[in-house]
C-alpha cells in the first residue's frame, strides 16, 4: 500500500482527497457556517439575517478485547454492555509531537475525560503507540484517515488493522458534511455510503461526522439536516458561537441554544445520536476571545437539556490552541467543576426519560429527567444581562424538598411552593434541582412539559 500525501500538500475542502478534521483558527478563513472569520475587517465580516461525585463513574478501556459498540433506542453509546456517556476532546495531533501527544493523553486521562478524537496515522506517530498510550489512560479513541477515490484498499487496510484495538471507539468519516448549505461537502446519500462501507469492515464500531445545526448554516439547504438521520451512528454538533460573527454579541448563549434546538428536532428520536461540540479556542487569536467559564457552563447544559449524548470539546489542541496554556483557566474549569458534575448526573441522563419544557419565559431553557425514584430537572437562562423568572407547577407526592445537585457552583434554591417550582435565573444562570418522589416517577404528572418533547431511554430501563 502506497501512503497517500502528506495532509499538508492537500486542500481540506477537497471533496476527492479528504481528511475529515476540525478547522484551525489560526489558518482557516472561515467560519463554521460559512462566513468570513472574526479576524478578518468589518467590511468584510458577513452577519447573516468541585462538584458533587456522589454517582461519579469511570469506566476504563476493556484490557484486551475488542469493542463492541452501538447505539441504544434514546441514543445512548452502548459500550460493551454497559451505557455510557462520551466526554472529551479533539486533538489535532498531526501539528504535535510523538512525545507531546503521550503527554495530552494521560492528562486527558487522569482529569476522567474518556474520549479524545485524534489522527493516528500521520509521519510523527506510531498509531500502535497512540492506541495502547490511549488505552493505558482509559481513553476512547475516534480517529480520521485518508479518503480518496481511489484508496478503498488503504482505507480497508486501515479499518482492518486498527479495528480491534480496545481503545478503538470508531471512525470520523466526514467533517462540516452539510457545508455549505446550498451545496453541502457530502450528501446524504454519501455518509450513508461511507458508513455502509466501514461497517463491512467493522460492524460493532461507530461511524461520526461532524455537523452545523446553527441557524446562518442552515439557511437555503439543499437538504434539511433531518436528511442525514440514519446515516451515521453519530452526529458531533458544532457550535462555536463565541466571536463567531454569525449573530451580535449579545445573543451568543441563546444563538447557541438555538443550534441544538435544531439538533433535536433533526435527530432525537432516530437511529442517530448528537453529540455537541462545544468551543474551546478563540477565533481570533489576535485579539482573543474565549467563552467565559460561565457561558460555557450555560451552553454545555443547554445542550443536556436539547439532548445531547456526549461532549466532544474542540480543542484541546490543534495549531494554535493548547487549551491548558492558553486558557487555563477555561482548561481547569472543564476538568475541575464540568466534568465531574456531568458524571455525577450521568445516571439520570443515560437512564432517565428526558422530557423537555415548553412555554417558559425567553431566554430560559428547561427539562426534567424521570427516573423511578427521582426528578431530575435543569434549567438555564441563557441572555446575558437580564435575570429571568422561573416557575414550574408540579403534581406528585413528593418526599423532598428541591435540593442544588451542585452546591458548590450554585448555591440557589428554589421552592416549591403550593405545588410550583419558582425563583429567578440570573444572567447566564444554570441551576440543576433533584426531588425525591414518596412513589415511582411514572404516577405523576408534570404539567408544564410537553408530552411531545419526550425522547427518554424507557427502552433501556428494563
Amino acid at each position: 500500500m502506497t501512503r497517500p500525501a502528506p495532509f499538508s500538500q492537500l486542500q481540506e475542502s477537497s471533496l476527492t482527497d479528504d481528511r475529515a478534521r476540525e478547522p484551525n483558527p489560526a489558518s482557516d478563513t472561515r467560519q463554521p457556517s460559512g462566513v468570513i472569520r472574526h479576524g478578518a475587517s468589518p467590511a468584510q465580516r458577513l452577519l447573516p439575517s468541585a462538584a458533587s461525585l456522589l454517582f461519579f463513574l469511570i469506566l476504563p478501556i476493556p484490557g484486551n478485547a475488542a469493542n463492541v459498540i452501538s447505539i441504544r433506542p434514546g441514543g445512548n453509546m452502548r459500550l460493551n454492555g454497559t451505557d455510557i456517556f462520551p466526554f472529551g476532546f479533539y486533538h489535532i495531533s498531526e501539528s504535535r509531537s510523538a512525545s507531546g501527544t503521550t503527554t495530552d493523553l494521560s492528562t486527558l486521562g487522569t482529569n476522567n475525560f474518556n474520549l479524545v478524537h485524534l489522527s493516528i496515522d500521520v509521519p510523527s506517530l506510531d498509531p500502535a503507540t497512540v492506541l495502547d498510550n490511549a488505552q493505558s489512560s482509559s481513553l476512547g479513541v475516534l480517529t480520521e484517515f485518508w479518503w480518496t477515490p481511489t484508496n478503498a484498499s488503504y482505507r480497508q487496510d486501515f479499518v482492518t488493522t486498527h479495528k480491534s484495538h480496545p481503545a478503538m471507539w470508531g471512525w470520523n468519516i466526514g467533517d462540516d458534511v452539510n457545508y455549505p448549505a446550498a451545496t453541502p461537502r457530502y450528501t446524504p446519500a454519501q455518509i450513508q455510503a461511507r458508513t455502509a462501507e466501514l461497517k463491512g469492515y467493522a460492524p460493532d464500531l461507530l461511524t461520526y461526522g461532524a455537523f452545523l445545526a446553527d441557524p446562518a448554516s442552515l439557511l437555503g439547504a439543499i437538504y434539511p439536516l433531518s436528511a442525514y438521520a440514519g446515516t451515521c451512528d453519530v452526529v458531533g454538533i458544532e457550535s462555536y458561537p463565541r466571536d463567531g460573527g454569525n449573530t451580535p454579541t449579545a445573543n451568543e448563549i441563546e444563538y447557541h441554544a438555538t443550534t441544538c434546538l435544531n439538533a433535536e428536532t433533526a435527530f432525537n428520536g432516530t437511529s442517530t445520536t448528537w453529540w455537541i461540540i462545544p468551543q474551546t479556542f478563540t477565533w481570533n487569536t489576535t485579539s482573543p476571545q474565549w467563552p467565559t467559564n460561565a457561558e460555557s457552563r450555560n451552553m454545555l447544559f443547554a445542550s443536556l437539556i436539547y439532548g445531547a449524548k456526549g461532549v466532544l470539546c474542540y480543542t484541546y489542541w490543534d495549531e494554535s490552541t493548547h487549551l491548558p496554556t492558553d486558557r487555563g483557566s477555561l482548561w481547569n474549569y472543564y476538568r475541575q467543576t464540568l466534568r465531574p458534575e456531568v458524571s455525577s448526573i450521568q445516571a439520570d441522563l443515560l437512564q432517565g426519560t428526558r422530557t423537555r419544557a415548553t412555554g417558559l419565559a425567553a431566554n430560559v431553557h428547561a427539562a426534567r429527567w424521570t427516573s423511578p425514584t427521582s426528578l431530575l430537572i435543569m434549567a438555564a437562562n441563557t441572555h446575558r444581562t437580564l435575570t429571568r423568572t422561573f416557575s414550574l407547577p408540579l403534581t406528585g407526592n413528593f418526599t423532598q424538598a428541591p435540593a442544588a445537585v451542585f452546591p458548590l457552583s450554585s448555591t440557589t434554591t428554589f421552592p416549591l411552593t403550593n405545588g410550583v417550582l419558582q425563583g429567578t435565573l440570573a444572567p447566564l444562570k444554570v441551576v440543576v434541582f433533584r426531588i425525591t418522589m414518596g412513589t415511582p416517577l411514572e404516577a405523576w404528572r408534570y404539567t408544564s412539559f410537553g408530552t411531545s418533547a419526550n425522547t427518554g431511554n424507557s427502552a433501556d430501563l428494563a
